[in-house]
């Protein structure tokens, strides 16, 4: 007896099979390393077995098959967009983050921080260079802006017992002088000057 032999191969994993076996016991399949097809397979056969040489019932299968292959590929495409966005997403988290990493760094740098009050906030500059290190907007914070600053800026990292230079229009500002810690309390040091207009324009 002359044995068969596989004259097909599978589209993408180049299995081997062939495609006149009727014995289910004699097919072999593609590795399945993912655990996906063992089900699919069985309920396969099953419902083949049901059509019993009916050409009615082996198109209503057929049939199916095509709408089932083609959601599978528009699933795949919409999975592969969806991974793709997640995987920006992450590399652009992860870029953040070290950014932040390298301003927390920077911002812990010193006890003395320096700021000057703005129209709807504060900005936080350098003491070496003056450059802008950061920038609050408290206007509409109904805890105060002084107070409302010192809060972000402990909750960015900043020692609470960094002191606040405030330089309000040039003038030294409510709250100048205090650690965080006090400032994000609400405390008010009797001896913190609070010239006339040192913060014009904030909401207090």
């Amino acid at each position: 007896m002359t044995a068969k032999t596989t004259n097909a191969k599978t589209t993408h994993l180049g299995h081997k099979f062939d495609p006149t076996e009727t014995n289910w016991a004699a097919l072999t399949f593609p590795a399945d390393p993912y655990g996906l097809t063992s089900k699919f397979r069985t309920e396969f056969r099953a419902t083949v077995n049901r059509c019993r040489g009916s050409d009615a019932k082996f198109q209503q299968l057929v049939d199916n098959l095509e709408v089932l292959t083609a959601w599978a590929k528009a699933k795949l495409e919409a999975d592969k967009q969806a991974n793709a966005q997640s995987a920006e997403m992450a590399a652009t988290r992860a870029a953040q983050e070290v950014q932040r990493e390298a301003f927390r760094a920077r911002i812990q740098a010193g006890p003395s921080i320096r700021v000057f009050a703005t129209a709807t906030g504060f900005v936080e500059t350098s003491r070496r260079d003056g450059s802008i290190l950061a920038v609050y907007d408290t206007a509409d914070d109904e805890q105060g802006p002084v107070a409302s600053m010192a809060q972000m800026m402990i909750a960015e990292g900043r020692s609470p017992t960094s002191t606040l230079e405030i330089d309000a229009f040039g003038r030294p500002g409510v709250g100048s002088g205090q650690t965080l810690a006090n400032l994000a309390g609400g405390a008010v040091c009797e001896e913190a000057p609070a010239a006339s207009g040192g913060l014009q324009g904030i909401k207090v």
